[in-house]
């Protein structure tokens, strides 16, 4: 008997934010079998910092689909831009979206988080995420 070989049917991921630590603030699930967390109290390595974020899972699993992130790095600064970036993650790659002090603040980065979820899953029900 052949054994059957099992795929995963997530994408493969080309970058993810290299975060070390965080503490799940709010989850939500979603009428399409998506869920959302919030995480703060990030911690990563490396020259650019997280100071919130938000990621989609396909369920209970831990597999994420699409991530935004509050991010700042030492140039952001210097190049006039702000404090912070709010970083979109997909499988394909990583993209800033727009620079605002606001988003370094929790509510005003929920919001805009939530506003790109929406965007990217418009088959999913905001209000149960």
């Amino acid at each position: 008997m052949e054994a059957e070989t099992q795929t995963n049917p997530l994408p493969t991921w080309h970058y993810l934010p290299p975060i070390e630590y965080g503490e799940t603030v709010q989850s939500f699930g979603g009428a399409s079998g998506l869920r959302v967390v919030f995480y703060d109290n990030l911690r990563s390595s490396g020259m650019v910092q997280y100071r919130y974020l938000a990621a989609v899972y396909v369920g209970d699993t831990m597999f994420p689909l699409f991530m935004v992130a509050a991010e700042s790095n030492p140039f952001l600064a210097s190049e006039g831009k702000g404090a912070w970036a709010l970083g979109v993650f997909r499988p394909e790659g990583h993209g800033t979206v727009g620079f605002s002090e606001d988003y370094g603040s929790w509510h005003p980065f929920v919001a805009a988080a939530m506003d790109l979820i929406v965007k990217e899953f418009p088959d999913s029900n905001p209000v149960q995420l």
